[in-house]
């Protein structure tokens, strides 16, 4: 018999194939040992990456313990030694003054009083050491409290930054972990493409081919930018440099302008030294950034606004946009320089993300009465007493009184917004105050209603400028009501200029109308003091004003 064309061609295809099916099936073979070399190494790689997760979790554990544990010892320690450095004071104080009477009882006081301040100092000597005591032009004892409290300052400090790097880093091994994890799984895919390759019908075997070659590929350059991505660690020479800066800001002494410039200068140039070794150090930049807003609050003529600040919190809120301080520091340094829209945008992004932070809130309410956004305004104090009632009462007295520093500087420096900042000092120190003096007096922050109206305050100082008159008419009180004033000198409460609360009845005044003449008395007034008063009927506040000491 002789062969069938139709046939003999079938032969002579299924030999082709054969020929040409060999070299596909070496190259599959090849591609797929090498995609499992190499998730092999991303497996090793990813395992290494745990391994460093897990010793940075431990190191930011064993910080977060010394932290904790500095903490208490710097307590312990501020107390102990202050037990003993206190009287030393104290006593000395004492001594002085009974020194500058005369008789020979107040002599002999004052002796004691000597004698028991040298016994205190030497227990002082011995607890600070020559470090924190230093000798006055007297011959005396100083005790540098300012640089004990620094000290005892850095210890924390460093564990809190410690284990915040460590925290950091334990992330960022986290996150290239999981990087890992999915180039191998990427991997796995090309493997399957591959396997299918030798598996599907021969006319479809190409596609994989490809498809598997290219998926490996792309699993390898993802694999090598995940290898050459480097974790960064925070250089302890970095860290020492902002737990210097910022101990300097924390000890500089409020009462003592001269002291706290030299203060911030240093904290400055710590803070500098470690954002050269780490320019991305966002808490260095805030800290950094604090201190050129506070050293342009003791500017002579007033703030002027620190592009210097505003540059280094813009740079820490990029660095790291969930961090509402960043944010809320932003916004008040651009609203020192006169960019009030800047200031609120930047104020509710801080908002945004800590919605109770109370000086936030205070610092929103002031930029839309700045504004002149007055709906918005009207909703923001009700917000702000929500706020500030869910405070202890020392944190709500705390906040306000810090704050009273900024209503004076725009006050005196602002003069195109005095309107609008005199009324946020009325709405909101009057509503906050309010808070206080009724959960003082009846226990909840809502005071009870009463029908008692009082006018406007009017203020009288006497040419010798020794005695401010206050002046007021009321209508509709009753005999038990009870009258209560309260007196902030440049800002902070001064209670020995402070009254009540009295009822009417105690008082004299049985009419339900007629008028009150309060006298506050000083040697004398100081020119430029602040003087506010706020006038309370059973702890609502119905009347309040300032006044200003003129230059004589």
């Amino acid at each position: 018999m002789t062969e069938l064309p139709l046939e003999r061609l079938r032969e002579r295809a299924r030999e082709f194939e054969e020929e040409h099916h060999e070299p596909i099936q070496a190259v599959v073979a090849v591609l797929i040992m090498v995609v499992t070399l190499l998730a092999a190494v991303a497996a090793y790689l990813q395992t290494q990456a745990g391994t460093r997760e897990a010793r940075a979790n431990r190191a930011a554990q064993e910080a977060a313990v010394e932290n904790m544990s500095s903490l208490v010892e710097s307590s312990r320690n501020f107390s102990e030694r202050y037990s003993t450095a206190g009287p030393a004071i104290d006593l000395g104080s004492l001594g002085f003054y009974l020194g500058a009477e005369s008789g020979p009882y107040a002599a002999a006081l004052a002796s004691a009083y000597a004698h028991a301040s040298q016994v205190a100092q030497t227990n002082a000597n011995e607890l600070f050491g020559a470090h924190y005591v230093t000798k006055d032009v007297n011959g005396g004892s100083l005790f540098d409290f300012g640089q004990f409290f620094e000290d005892q300052q850095k210890d924390g400090l460093r564990a809190a930054q410690v284990q915040k790097a460590e925290s950091r880093e334990r992330g960022d091994w986290a996150s290239k972990r999981g990087r890992y994890i999915t180039v191998i799984t990427i991997f796995a895919v090309a493997l399957f493409l591959l396997g299918l390759t030798l598996t599907v019908p021969r006319g479809a075997r190409r596609p994989f081919l490809w498809m598997g070659s290219v998926v490996a590929a792309a699993a390898t350059i993802w694999g090598i930018v995940v290898f050459a991505s480097a974790v960064p660690k925070t250089p302890p020479a970095a860290i020492n440099g902002y737990v210097d800066g910022t101990a300097k800001l924390i000890r500089a002494p409020q009462d003592k302008p001269g002291q706290q410039a030299n203060d911030y200068e240093a904290a400055k140039v710590d803070l500098t030294r470690a954002l050269g070794l780490e320019p991305d150090y966002e808490d260095a930049l805030i800290s950094r950034g604090n201190a050129e807003f506070r050293l342009d609050f003791l500017n002579p003529n007033g703030p002027q606004g620190s592009l210097a600040a505003a540059a280094d919190m813009r740079r820490a809120s990029r660095l790291s946009p969930r961090d509402y301080v960043a944010w809320g520091d932003l916004g008040a340094a651009d609203f020192w320089l006169g960019k009030y829209p800047g200031a609120i945008s930047a104020n509710e992004q801080a908002l945004a993300i800590q919605p109770d932070q109370p000086t936030f809130n205070l610092n929103e309410a002031f930029l839309l009465s700045v504004l002149g956004r007055d709906a918005d305004y009207g909703k923001q104090v009700e917000r702000i007493r929500a706020v500030f009632v869910a405070l202890p009462d020392w944190l709500r007295n705390s906040v306000i009184d810090d704050y009273a520093t900024v209503i004076r500087l725009a006050l005196g420096y602002r003069p195109k917004i005095v309107p609008q900042v005199t009324r946020f000092e009325n709405d909101v120190f009057g509503l906050v105050h309010q808070i206080d003096v009724s959960e003082q007096l009846y226990g909840e922050p809502t005071p009870p209603h009463v029908d008692a109206t009082l006018t406007p305050l009017a203020f009288t100082l006497s040419p010798d400028a020794t005695a401010l008159r206050i002046g007021f008419r009321y209508a509709k009180a009753r005999p038990a009501d009870r009258l209560l004033y309260r007196t902030y000198l440049n800002g902070q409460r001064s209670d020995s200029d402070s009254f009540g609360p009295k009822s009417w009845r105690s008082l004299g005044f049985t009419t339900p109308a007629g008028s009150v003449k309060l006298t506050l008395r000083e040697q004398p007034w100081q020119p430029g003091t602040r003087v506010r008063i706020e006038v309370y009927v059973n702890a609502n506040l119905l009347s309040a004003g300032a006044y200003t000491i003129p230059k004589r």
